[in-house]
């Protein structure tokens, strides 16, 4: 799959991009995008004839990708009209009206996500992945030292520098941007 940003984007929360850093950016973009796609669950990805089989929770059938696009719906090889609603809820049309769907499987071919990445996922994805590729050189706290050896009147010795661990991932920030993605949990309070 695809970064969810670009080195343009990294540029316009960062600083731009030397022609030697790209390589790592673009692969640090591909992580956090990884991330950002295992967090929410959503693909971002427009993906047609996804087929999936959901049994429906209180009356409600919500797919597991959003936004949906098209929706065809069948139970037992029966189609199913369907209405598309919001954060992958579909709805059972009969006669036109919605009607709450029984418990019971549901066959689902559907298209759904985004036609281009929404900005706030970008950025979102842009500032994790410069964080991470600045942390060296913006960071005081860098671990550095040297090592030296002597082997027969042959003297050697080496310098590194090492990152200090780049700041928390996600922000609190970040987390409500994701959050908004994330579809929302199922459960349900029966009161008799």
């Amino acid at each position: 799959m695809t970064a969810l940003a670009t080195l343009d984007d990294v540029a316009a929360v960062s600083r731009a991009v030397p022609e030697a850093d790209e390589t790592r950016v673009n692969r640090l973009l591909e992580m956090v995008s990884a991330n950002v796609r295992r967090y929410t669950g959503l693909t971002f990805d427009v993906v047609a004839g996804d087929e999936v089989t959901v049994t429906p929770h209180d009356g409600e059938l919500r797919l597991p990708q959003w936004p949906v696009t098209a929706a065809t719906a069948s139970i037992n090889g029966v189609a199913v009209d369907v209405e598309i609603g919001t954060s992958g809820l579909i709805y059972r049309l009969v006669n036109g009206w919605r009607r709450p769907w029984s418990h019971c499987a549901v066959d689902v071919v559907y298209t759904h996500g985004w036609d281009a990445v929404p900005d706030d996922i970008a950025m979102v994805v842009a500032e994790v992945a410069a964080a991470r590729w600045n942390a060296a050189d913006v960071n005081p706290t860098q671990i550095t030292g040297s090592r030296s050896q002597d082997v027969a009147g042959y003297s050697e010795s080496q310098s590194f520098r090492l990152p200090a661990e780049a700041s928390e991932a996600w922000s609190a920030v970040h987390l409500e941007t994701l959050d908004s993605y994330r579809p929302p949990k199922a459960g349900s309070i029966r009161v008799t």
